[in-house]
């Protein structure tokens, strides 16, 4: 991921996951994971399309709460599983 780093903020580090997101409290490790739960190389290797659809959407986020915990998925995509009859999968 170009650009991408993180510092030192206090008590706390920001990563940057790129595209102007950041994720507060991570440690950098070497194994690509922070405190939160970030799997970077997983981030690094299956980026969000610009302007995704929303098939788009869904099939990442999907893809996104089997190999990472740092987030839960959006309102928007949690209704359109439910709308397709797809059970939510949990947060890691």
């Amino acid at each position: 991921m170009q650009g991408a780093g993180h510092r030192s903020a206090g008590l706390d580090t920001v990563c940057d996951l790129g595209r102007g997101r950041v994720a507060y409290g991570c440690d950098g490790g070497v194994d690509g994971r922070t405190l939160m739960g970030i799997n970077r190389a997983w981030h690094e290797s299956h980026r969000m399309p610009d302007r995704a659809s929303l098939d788009q959407r869904v099939k990442w986020h999907l893809l996104h709460a089997k190999a990472c915990g740092c987030r839960a998925i959006p309102p928007t995509v949690v209704k359109e599983l439910q709308r397709r009859g797809m059970t939510v999968p949990p947060r890691r």
